[in-house]
C-alpha cells in the first residue's frame, strides 16, 4: 500500500528532505498523507480489520547509518501508522546486521537484491510467529528490500505480512 507515488516532485522532495537533509518537519506533511490514505473508503475495510493480531514492524537501518542520520525514518512513518490503526509498532523485532549500500547507487534491479540479500535478523522471534505484520518503509522503487525482510519474517513464522510505504515508483 502507498498513499503517494514517488513521480510526484513534493512527494519526492518530501521524502529526501527527511532522509538526508535530516528535516523532521517533513514528518508532519507524511502525517496527513497517511490519515488522507487511511480515510479512503476502499482502505476502510482493512484498516479495520487491522487488530491486536497485527503489529507494525518498520524496515531498520543498520546501526552505523541510524548514527549517522540521527534517527530511522521508517521508524518515525511506522509511528504515524501506528497512531492512524491504532496498532503497536515493534522496532526492535528486525535488525539490520549488513551495512549495505543505499538502494538509490544501485544500477538495476539485481544489483539491489543483492545489496540487501541476507541483509536482516529476527532479533525476538517469538513476537512474529502467528502474527499478522504491517511491514513500513519509506519508498517502493524495485521491493528487492520489503520482498528481502518478508523473507525473513515468514521464515520464522509470521502469518501475513503486508507492506507499506509512503510512495511508490
Amino acid at each position: 500500500m502507498a498513499p503517494c507515488s514517488y513521480s510526484e516532485a513534493t512527494v519526492r522532495e518530501i521524502i529526501y528532505s527527511l532522509k538526508y537533509k535530516r528535516a523532521r518537519k517533513s514528518l508532519k506533511t507524511i502525517d496527513f498523507l497517511i490519515k488522507k490514505y487511511a480515510g479512503k473508503t476502499s482502505l476502510k475495510s482493512f484498516f479495520k480489520e487491522a487488530s491486536n493480531d497485527w503489529i507494525i514492524v518498520p524496515i531498520p537501518l543498520h546501526p552505523s547509518r541510524k548514527r549517522e542520520r540521527g534517527f530511522n525514518q521508517s521508524e518515525e512513518i511506522a509511528e504515524i501508522v501506528g497512531k492512524a490503526l491504532g496498532i503497536t509498532v515493534e522496532k526492535r523485532i528486525l535488525a539490520r546486521i549488513k551495512n549495505t549500500k543505499p538502494q538509490v547507487q544501485m544500477e538495476n534491479q539485481e544489483d539491489r537484491k543483492n545489496n540487501v540479500a541476507e541483509c536482516f535478523f529476527i532479533v525476538e522471534p517469538n513476537k512474529i510467529s502467528g502474527k499478522k505484520i504491517i511491514l513500513v518503509d519509506d519508498i517502493f522503487t524495485t521491493g528487492a528490500t520489503i520482498k528481502e525482510a518478508i523473507r525473513a519474517l515468514k521464515k520464522i513464522g509470521a502469518k501475513r505480512i503486508t507492506g507499506f510505504v509512503v510512495a511508490k515508483t
